[in-house]
C-alpha cells in the first residue's frame, strides 16, 4: 500500500498547493491590476506635465528667437548699441508681451549689456553688484550656450530645435545659432532659464565669433502650474514643499536640471484602479482564505521523509552527470555517451560526427560584463543550443564557454550544424537587462574520415575549432590534415613574436595625414611592422590575430605606446596617432600609464591621438565611458577608426565625444562609383562636424578621391596618394620636403597650391 499512499499524499499536496497558488494569484493579480492602473495613470500624468513644461521652455526660446535672430538686433545691440531700441524690442517687449520675469543681454565676454526686470520700475533698476551676482548664478547656462550644448539634462528633449525646421528662410541662422535651456533654482524658486545667441537672419556677414547672448528667466509660479494643469485637464496642480497626502493625491519630486529638489509636484490623479482596490480586492482575499482552509483539511498525515529521500537520490544522480550552470550533461557524461556511440558506429559501419562549439571572444565579453553576467550568458547560450539542435544530438558543456556534441546515424548528412547555430544566434541573448549579440565557432570531425577512436575525433575537432577562430570566427570548420600543419606554423609565429616583443625588434612605420584645406602634413599614424630574419616580413593581419589569441596584446600594445611616444619627441610639429586595442582600453590605469610616458619624454599629451575601433563600442559600459573622459581631460585626443564598418550608433557618438572620426576606405573608394557612398560620406561629415569632430578620409589613392573628399568637407586625408607608411628615420625629412613643396606651390599661386 506504500505506493498508493504516496500517490495520495502527492495528490493532496498538489491540490493544496494549487488552491493556495490560485488564491495568492487571485489576490495578487487583483491588487496588481488596481495598483498598476493607478501607477500607470500617475506616470502618464507626470509625463504629460513634463512634456508641457518642455513645451513651455521651447515657447520661451521661441519668444527669444523672435527678437534675437534679427539683423537689426546684431547692428543695434552688438555693433552700435542703441539703448532705446534695446529697451523697446527686448526688455519691454519680452516682459510685457510674454510676461518674462527677467531679461539680460551679455556681450561676447559674458559682461552685462542690458538688464530688465518685470517687477521693477525704472528707478528700481538692479545694481551692478546684483546683476553680477545674477550672471554668476547663470554662468553654467552661459557656458553651455557657448559650448553649443542644449541643456543640463540629456533626458530633456530639444523641442525648440524641432520647431525651427518649419522656418526655411532661417536656414542660415540655424547653422550658426546656439541656445541653452534649463530649470534652475533662482532666488529659492524654480525658474525656466533660457539663453540664445543674438545673430543675423539674412545677412550672414554679421555673424560674430563670440556673439551676444539674450538670457531670460521665467519663474515657475503657481499661476504657471495652474495654466499647465488646465491645459492637461489635471486638477489642482501645484508645487508643495513636502510630499502631498490625501486620497487620490499624486506627488512626485520636482528636480531641477542641476539636481536640486525644488519640492513636489502634487495633483489630484484620476486613479482608475481605485474601485478594484476598494471593492474587488477584499472579495478576492476572502475567497482565497476559504480555499486555503479547504485545502488544509484535505491533508492529514504526510510522510515526507520517503519522498524527500527519493528527491535527494535523483538529484545526486543528475548532478554527477550534469553541469550545474547550464544543466546540460558534463564532460564525464559526454565522454561516456560519445564512447558508446563510437563503438556502435564502428560495429554497424555507421556515420558519426563530433563537434566542439564555443563563444567567440568570450573573454572580452566576460571582462566587459563581469563574471556574473558571463555565467548567465553561458547558461542562455547552452539553452539556445539545446532548443536549436535536433534532440537526437547529444549536447554537453565540457568547461568554460566550450560545448561539445556528438551526432550519429543519418542525421550526420541531414544537419548543417554551423547554419543551425548561426541562425539561432541571429537573435540576441537576454542577459538580465542587456541584449547581447554573440557569435560562435564550431570545429567538427567525422568518423571514419578523421579517426576511428574518440581521442582522435575530439583532438581533430579541437584543431578544427582553432582553425575556425583563425579564419575569423563565426563559422563552422570541418577538420582536414593540413590544419595540423597550419597549427604548428602558428605556434612557431607566436613563439617568434614573443621573442620579438622581448627584444623590441619590432618597428613602427608612420603614414602621414594631409590637411585637406592647406595641403600640409599635420599628423602621422603609427603602424606596427615586423621583419623576421627567417619568416621574412610578417604582415599585421597575420601576427595581430595570433597575438590576440596568445594573450600577447597587452605587451604588444605597451611596446607600441612606449616607442611611439618616444619617437614623437623628435617631431614637435607633428601629432602622432596610436591605435589602441579593446584589451588595452580596459586597463584601469591606462590614463596614468600614458601620462607617465608623455611626462618622461616631454611630449605634450595634446599631440597624441588615440585611435579606437568600433569593436570597443560593442558593449559600452561605465568603465569605457570614464576612461574616455579621463583621457580627454588629460589632453589626449580620441579618434574613432574605420567608422561605418562595425558597431557605432548615433547614441554612442552623442554620449562619447570623439575628436576625430575616420571614414573607412570602403566608403572613400566607393564615392567615385556609387552615389549611395557619396551620400553616406556627406552625411558622416555633416554629422561629425555637428558633434565637433574632425573628419579623416582613409585610403585616398587617386586624385579624384582627393578632390571628392575635400569637396565633401573632410578635414584630413590619408592614403597612398600622398605617402606610404615610412620608417621613423625618414619621416621628418619626408614631411619637411612635402610641406616645403606645398609652400612653394602656394607661393606660385592658388592654383599651383592644390594638393596633387
Amino acid at each position: 500500500m506504500a505506493l498508493p499512499q504516496s500517490h495520495a499524499r502527492s495528490t493532496a499536496i498538489a491540490i493544496r498547493i494549487l488552491i493556495f497558488a490560485l488564491g495568492v494569484a487571485l489576490v495578487g493579480l487583483t491588487a496588481w491590476l488596481g495598483w498598476s492602473a493607478n501607477h500607470n495613470e500617475v506616470e502618464a500624468e507626470r509625463r504629460r506635465i513634463d512634456n508641457a513644461l518642455d513645451q513651455t521652455i521651447a515657447g520661451v526660446l521661441d519668444q527669444q528667437r523672435s527678437v534675437a535672430w534679427w539683423d537689426d538686433a546684431v547692428r543695434k545691440v552688438a555693433m552700435d548699441y542703441d539703448a532705446e531700441f534695446t529697451a523697446s524690442n527686448f526688455g519691454l517687449f519680452l516682459t510685457e508681451t510674454y510676461q518674462q520675469d527677467e531679461v539680460y543681454i551679455v556681450d561676447g565676454m559674458n559682461r552685462p549689456v542690458y538688464t530688465h526686470r518685470r517687477d521693477a520700475s525704472e528707478t528700481e533698476a538692479p545694481s551692478p553688484a546684483e546683476v553680477s551676482s545674477r550672471l554668476a548664478r547663470l554662468k553654467p547656462v552661459l557656458d553651455g550656450v557657448r559650448r553649443g550644448e542644449r541643456s543640463f539634462s540629456s533626458r530633456r528633449p530639444d523641442l525648440f530645435l524641432d520647431r525651427q525646421a518649419a522656418y526655411q528662410k532661417l536656414g542660415g541662422v540655424r547653422t550658426t545659432a546656439n541656445w541653452f535651456s534649463a530649470v534652475m533654482m533662482i532666488d529659492d524658486q524654480p525658474s525656466i532659464v533660457t539663453a540664445i545667441t543674438i545673430g543675423p537672419n539674412v545677412d550672414m556677414s554679421l555673424v560674430m565669433d563670440r556673439p551676444y547672448l539674450l538670457v531670460s528667466i521665467v519663474r515657475i509660479t503657481p499661476e504657471v502650474l495652474e495654466q499647465v494643469g488646465r491645459s492637461l485637464l489635471i486638477s489642482d496642480l501645484r508645487l508643495t514643499p513636502e510630499i502631498g497626502e490625501g486620497p487620490l493625491t499624486a506627488s512626485e519630486p520636482f528636480v531641477t536640471d542641476e539636481g536640486h529638489t525644488a519640492g513636489y509636484l502634487t495633483w489630484k490623479t484620476a486613479a482608475p484602479g481605485q474601485p478594484i482596490l476598494s471593492v474587488i480586492l477584499p472579495l478576492a482575499a476572502i475567497l482565497s482564505i476559504i480555499g486555503g482552509v479547504m485545502a488544509g483539511r484535505m491533508l492529514t498525515r504526510i510522510e515526507v521523509a520517503t519522498d524527500a529521500l527519493a528527491v535527494r537520490e535523483e538529484k545526486a544522480r543528475h548532478d554527477a552527470r550534469h553541469d550545474d550552470l547550464s544543466s546540460l550533461p558534463n564532460r564525464s557524461a559526454f565522454h561516456d555517451e560519445a564512447g558508446h556511440r563510437v563503438e556502435d558506429a564502428l560495429a554497424s559501419s555507421g556515420r558519426l560526427r563530433i563537434g566542439y562549439i564555443d563563444i567567440d571572444r568570450f573573454k572580452d565579453i566576460n571582462d566587459t560584463l563581469g563574471h556574473h553576467k558571463g555565467d548567465i550568458l553561458i547558461r542562455e547560450f547552452g539553452a539556445r543550443l539545446r532548443r536549436t539542435l535536433p534532440q537526437d544530438i547529444f549536447l554537453a558543456r565540457i568547461g568554460g564557454d566550450e560545448f561539445a556534441m556528438v551526432e550519429s546515424g543519418h542525421a550526420v548528412e541531414r544537419n548543417d550544424i554551423g547554419a543551425l547555430i548561426a541562425e539561432a544566434l541571429a537573435t540576441p541573448l537576454q542577459v538580465e537587462d542587456l541584449a547581447v549579440t554573440i557569435t560562435s565557432s564550431v570545429g567538427m570531425a567525422s568518423l571514419p574520415q578523421h579517426g576511428t577512436t574518440l581521442d582522435d575525433l575530439t583532438r581533430h575537432a579541437d584543431i578544427a575549432l582553432y582553425e575556425a577562430k583563425r579564419q575569423g570566427r563565426n563559422r563552422a570548420v570541418t577538420f582536414d590534415g593540413s590544419m595540423a600543419k597550419d597549427l604548428s606554423e602558428r605556434h612557431r609565429i607566436e613563439t617568434s613574436l614573443r621573442e620579438a616583443i622581448r627584444t623590441e625588434s619590432l618597428e613602427l612605420y608612420y603614414q602621414p595625414l594631409v590637411d585637406a584645406r592647406t595641403g600640409r602634413i599635420e599628423e602621422a599614424e603609427a603602424l606596427l611592422r615586423w621583419h623576421h630574419p627567417e619568416l621574412g616580413t610578417v604582415p599585421p593581419s597575420v601576427f595581430v590575430p595570433i597575438a590576440e589569441e596568445g594573450g600577447l596584446m597587452p605587451e604588444l600594445g605597451d611596446f607600441v605606446l612606449r616607442r611611439a611616444v618616444r619617437q614623437a619627441r623628435d617631431w614637435p610639429d607633428l601629432s602622432i596617432a596610436i591605435n589602441l586595442s579593446p584589451l588595452q582600453f580596459r586597463h584601469r590605469n591606462l590614463t596614468d600609464t600614458l601620462l607617465t610616458l608623455t611626462d618622461a619624454d616631454g611630449v605634450d599629451p595634446r599631440r597624441i591621438i588615440l585611435e579606437v575601433t568600433e569593436s570597443l563600442l560593442l558593449n559600452v559600459n561605465t568603465q569605457t565611458a570614464d576612461t574616455l573622459k579621463r583621457l580627454r581631460r588629460a589632453g589626449f585626443r580620441i579618434a574613432l577608426d574605420d567608422f561605418g564598418t562595425g558597431y557605432s550608433s548615433l547614441r554612442y557618438l552623442l554620449d562619447l565625444s570623439f575628436d576625430l572620426i575616420k571614414i573607412d576606405r570602403s566608403f572613400v573608394s566607393g564615392t567615385s562609383q556609387q552615389m549611395a557612398a557619396h551620400t553616406i560620406v556627406a552625411a558622416i561629415v555633416e554629422m561629425g562636424h555637428a558633434l565637433g569632430s574632425r573628419i579623416v578620409a582613409e585610403g585616398v589613392e587617386t586624385e579624384e578621391e582627393r578632390r571628392t573628399m575635400a569637396a565633401l568637407g573632410c578635414d584630413l586625408l590619408q592614403g597612398y596618394l600622398f605617402a606610404k607608411p615610412l620608417p621613423a628615420p625618414g619621416l621628418a625629412g619626408f614631411v619637411a620636403s612635402f610641406n616645403a613643396d606645398v609652400q612653394r606651390r602656394l607661393d606660385d599661386g592658388p592654383e599651383a597650391a592644390r594638393v596633387v
